[in-house]
């Protein structure tokens, strides 16, 4: 969720979660107020979905952090992607799933691109194969590559122990980990354990 409306119903997750696997997820792309409600207007500020966090967490309710989607030339540079995962494990955050853009709705994006940012319509047309064909949603695999490299890497950094980079195919998680062998910390074990979310039956919980 985006919402903080989640807490009207804290006493009876905190009640589930203690008799039962239980989790929620909040969307924090950025710490920008400015450029969050630029990308989100409808949703509460990135600093009323921390509190959230930490109310659920001081609860003992398992919560994490989505930040998705990271948008290209956007929210994806070094700053902003450490201050959201920072901000997220210093506020009880136990998980954090990192995703690359998707472009499946693709009239709308074009358009919030020409109306906020109109020099990188170019560029997003190069890192999506032309972005204007079919079946062009997901950015490459080389820029995907090194965009989930340094997010598990500020993850690590801040001893987040459950990192979800969001791949796309079985294929590209295996091509990404032998890429970036002992790339990370805990290696091998770390690279097993993430490939094994792409494997029945968690790859369609991932999905």
């Amino acid at each position: 969720t985006k919402s903080d409306l989640v807490l009207r119903d804290i006493d009876l997750i905190s009640e589930a979660s203690k008799k039962s696997w239980c989790c929620v997820s909040l969307t924090i792309t950025t710490l920008d107020e400015k450029l969050a409600k630029r990308l989100e207007p409808n949703a509460p500020p990135p600093k009323r979905r921390l509190e959230v966090i930490r109310k659920l967490s001081n609860e003992g309710v398992m919560t994490g952090v989505w930040v998705s989607p990271i948008l290209p030339y956007v929210t994806d540079n070094d700053e902003n992607v450490e201050g959201v995962i920072k901000a997220a494990v210093e506020n009880g955050a136990k998980f954090v799933l990192g995703a690359g853009l998707d472009t499946r709705d693709l009239a709308r994006f074009k358009m919030f691109l020409k109306e906020n940012y109109p020099s990188l319509v170019s560029k997003y047309e190069r890192l999506y194969r032309g972005i204007g064909k079919p079946y062009t949603y997901y950015a490459n695999d080389f820029y995907l590559y090194d965009l989930y490299k340094k997010f598990i890497c500020t993850c690590q950094k801040y001893g987040v122990k459950n990192i979800l980079p969001h791949f796309h195919t079985l294929r590209q998680a295996w091509l990404f980990y032998a890429r970036n062998f002992s790339s990370f910390q805990d290696t091998p074990v770390f690279e097993v354990t993430q490939l094994l979310n792409y494997m029945s039956p968690y790859k369609e919980l991932l999905q």
